[in-house]
């Protein structure tokens, strides 16, 4: 489920033989929101190592653009890009026409994580919207799937990033903030002297299950086989796990020297 306009390229491989008449792989266009801290090109973050390790090893070379969340997301479900990532199955039901979501493939999930109702300390820890009804929320734009689950009444804030909903609240701007935990621990391990929010441990609004979904095709297909391979391999090393561990210094570091050449391109798919 998830932000400047700029892109990149990546250089993938998979063997021909995936292929049934075994020509070679055409170009893929991928798509990714831009996140900042967890997917960005100013502000690289654990996406952006995960990319390297899903995408490596592949010999056709696909091209990615990061894009604003909107932009991305509409670029993908318009026909306007092969693939998106990171993306989710509640966002097809949310976003998608009827006529793509029998030919939209996904892969198998590289994190999981609640959707949590956060609010400061001072405030309760919120276990059910109704009494949020007529107060102001701040929602992350990630969230595109959420607004149907949310009572009439209320006022919603759109951020960009956790940063900002933040500062919301502490502002006194909003009452509450719905956001995904995963992103709200990568923003505690970057400001751990900021204060911290609270969330109903037993209350969540759904699961954000982030992989990577492309609309059917023979290339797509060799793509998410190569993917969910390269899942299966990470999560049986432990490598998964480890790269979804905020690491700021070594995200920095790899995003300063990456092997492959994804990072080089600087201009957005052409509308």
């Amino acid at each position: 489920m998830r932000y400047a306009i700029l892109g990149m390229m990546l250089t993938l491989s998979s063997t021909a033989h995936a292929l049934k008449d075994q020509q070679q792989l055409t170009s893929l266009t991928v798509v990714a929101p831009q996140i900042p801290w967890l997917l960005d090109l100013q502000h690289p973050g654990p996406y952006n190592d995960l990319m390297d390790e899903l995408f490596t090893e592949m010999s056709h070379v696909t091209k990615v653009s990061i894009l604003p969340t909107r932009r991305a997301r509409r670029q993908f479900f318009s026909g306007g890009a092969d693939c998106l990532f990171p993306a989710s199955q509640d966002s097809i039901y949310h976003e998608s026409p009827d006529q793509h979501r029998d030919g939209l493939l996904v892969s198998k999930p590289v994190n999981r994580s609640y959707i949590r109702v956060f609010s400061r300390t001072s405030e309760p820890q919120y276990n059910d919207l109704e009494v949020l009804e007529n107060a102001k929320v701040t929602v992350d734009l990630s969230l595109s799937a959420v607004d149907f689950l949310l009572p009439n009444g209320m006022e919603l804030l759109r951020t960009k990033e956790v940063r900002q909903a933040h500062a919301l609240l502490l502002q006194g701007r909003a009452k509450a903030a719905l956001m995904v935990e995963y992103d709200y621990q990568l923003f505690v391990a970057r400001n751990p002297n900021k204060e911290q929010l609270h969330f109903h441990p037993d209350f969540e609004l759904g699961m954000v299950e982030d992989a990577l979904m492309c609309i059917k095709s023979e290339q797509a297909i060799a793509l998410i086989e190569h993917v969910n391979k390269r899942i299966e391999t990470l999560m049986a090393t432990g490598a998964l796990s480890d790269s979804l561990i905020p690491n700021y210094a070594r995200s920095k570091r790899r995003f300063a020297g990456r092997s492959h050449p994804y990072l080089l391109r600087s201009n957005p798919i052409p509308q």
